[in-house]
Order: structure tokens, then sequence, then C-alpha cells
């Protein structure tokens, strides 16, 4: 049974750390869209497992927020949705489109190397966002949406860029510290640089560099069937604390 008090902490965070172009609220259902690109960004979540009222009429009215910008209709499904608007997302026959999970880890025993580190960017540059792109593979589309969102960050960020003896990047990632709580997002490794341990120091630097800067609780989200990154992940302490799933209209997924 996921602990709710931590889960809404963290989705909160994460809402804060990885931004959206539009949000609507009703209640704790808000409606987020940002051209299509990233499913955090462009989906309907909840924050409250109990505000479930009026769920034929919200629900109606995201979708309808999502076609009235020709985005395809998406529900970020976690333990805070409540069941009225997921049993109204399956008798409309929308599909699951696959699961992630969220993992933390307790910062107060994280012995990093601070003096190691090579301080981040406070923002997104054009050379951080074309690297990360690189590495995660996305189009020339995606890279200046996720520009555009992030210039909308509000929060104390990091953004990591680690290169090898000769410079040349070879990993990146993004620090989001909403309080004590950060978020890991975008952990990108160049491909021909992986499983060579690129990936676990440039999380643990932002680790540290998030914990030096007040953090408690670091927190990531990955997909299910990524296992490599998932043992990467639990290798430096973090632990699975809950799972969500997107829902789409059937024929979007």
């Amino acid at each position: 049974m996921a602990d709710l008090a931590l889960v809404r902490r963290l989705e909160e965070a994460a809402l804060k750390g990885w931004p959206t172009l539009v949000t609507i609220a009703d209640g704790a259902w808000v409606t987020r869209l940002a051209e299509g690109h990233t499913g955090r960004a462009n989906s309907l979540n909840m924050l409250d497992p109990e505000d479930g009222g009026d769920a034929r009429r919200r629900l109606d009215a995201s979708v309808a927020a999502f076609r009235a910008r020709n985005l395809p209709p998406l529900l970020r499904a976690t333990p805070l949705t409540p069941p009225e608007a997921v049993t109204l997302a399956g008798r409309d026959g929308w599909r699951e489109r696959g699961p992630s999970i969220v993992m933390s880890l307790d910062l107060d025993g994280l012995a990093a190397d601070l003096g190691a580190a090579t301080p981040p960017e406070a923002r997104a540059s054009d050379y951080w966002l074309r690297t990360m792109a690189a590495f995660m593979d996305f189009d020339e589309a995606r890279r200046a949406a996720i520009g555009r969102k992030l210039e909308r960050l509000a929060v104390d960020a990091g953004f990591f860029l680690s290169a090898d003896r000769f410079g040349t990047p070879v990993a990146t990632t993004m620090a989001a510290r909403d309080g004590d709580v950060v978020g890991l997002f975008e952990v990108g490794v160049e491909a021909s640089q992986r499983r060579q341990g690129h990936g676990e120091r440039i999380v643990t630097e932002a680790l540290g560099w998030a914990k030096a800067r007040g953090a408690h609780t670091a927190f990531l989200q990955v997909t299910a069937s990524n296992h490599g990154a998932i043992a990467l992940y639990s290798r430096l302490g973090f632990v699975k604390r809950y799972g969500y799933r997107y829902l789409a209209p059937e024929g979007m997924g």
C-alpha cells in the first residue's frame, strides 16, 4: 500500500520540476498541455483520491481541452487518481499505454564527493538541450518543446553535463529541487558510452548538489520495462515507492 502523503509530495514536486505550457485545474484534477511532447507535461493528473465527484463532466472537460489543441487525451493514473476516473476511462474504452514506477532515496545518509562535481548550469542552455536530446534520441521538435517548457521552470534547478577526459560529453541529467525534495529528469548517456559508469556518476553528482542545497529526499520516474536503469538506481539506494500508468482512448495509444 503506497504512502499517500509521500505520493502527493512527490507528485507535487514532479509537476513543479517538469513544467508544462498550459495548466487547467478543476479541484485536484490538473490537465497539463504542452504541444504533445512527453506524457508528464501532456496529461490529466489527479492529486486526491477522494476528489472523484462529478467525474463524468470533469473527464469530458479535460478531453475537450486536449482536442481543442489537437492533442491526444491522456490520463496519468497514480495512487492519487480517484477510482471514479479510472472506471469511467475504462467504460469509455481507454487503454493502458504502459506502466512506470517512481523511486525515491533518502539523501540524509548520502556521502557524495561534492568537490569532484562539475558545477551545473542554472538554466537549460541550448548546448545542454541539444546534447540531452541526442543522448535521449529526441527529434528536433521534441527538443524545442522541452526547451520551451523549461523556460517556465520556477524551482531551483541544475542542468548537469559530464564529459570524458577528452572533453566529449558522455552524460546529462537535470535536477529540480522543490524545498527538501529533488526530482531527477532526463538521465541520458551517449549510446557508445553506456554501461561504463557515466550514468551513476552524473546521478551521484546531481544528488550531492541537491543535498548541499537542502534536499532530503530524491525521486525519479522510470519506465517499468527499463530494467537496466532500475538496477542502476537500486544500486544507488533508490527504492520503488509506487507505480503509475498512462491511459489513452483506444486508437491513440
